[in-house]
């Protein structure tokens, strides 16, 4: 139709409408953004998952005070401070498992351009977290 109009209004027989179409290319922000978005949406999952962690330890502590465990290895001849020195390093090794398992799967789903900076976050994030919530745990 646009054709015959054109064909009309020039007055050649043998015009022909062409239409090109081609995009333009995905801009390098744009690309920024979106790996960004993937990066803080990776972080905000595994934040609220390794958020009930210490949620886990201290209920570990809560039932030993229930119960009365401490008390008896106090009574027993346990030192207090081999007890908690203990404890610390008991729930950091517990604590490193799922953290190993993080790293573990960052590279199964080929999410190694995170590694350089997730890796060492997820190592040490039980040196730092278990030692906090055993400290702060004496506030409850």
């Amino acid at each position: 139709m646009y054709e015959s109009i054109l064909r009309t209004a020039t007055g050649e027989p043998y015009f022909q409408f062409k239409l090109v179409t081609e995009p333009f290319p995905i801009l390098q922000e744009y690309k920024d953004k979106e790996k960004e978005t993937s990066i803080l949406s990776l972080l905000f999952v595994t934040g609220v998952g390794f958020s009930l962690i210490p949620a886990t330890l201290i209920g570990g502590v809560m039932y030993e005070r229930e119960s009365g465990l401490k008390h008896m290895q106090v009574i027993s001849g346990m030192n207090v401070a081999t007890y908690w020195v203990i404890n610390v390093m008991y729930d950091i090794a517990k604590v490193e498992v799922p953290m190993i398992l993080c790293c573990a799967l960052l590279a199964i789903f080929n999410l190694k351009e995170y590694m350089p900076e997730a890796f060492p976050a997820f190592i040490l994030f039980p040196f730092g977290i278990v030692p906090f919530t055993h400290a702060t745990s004496f506030l409850f």
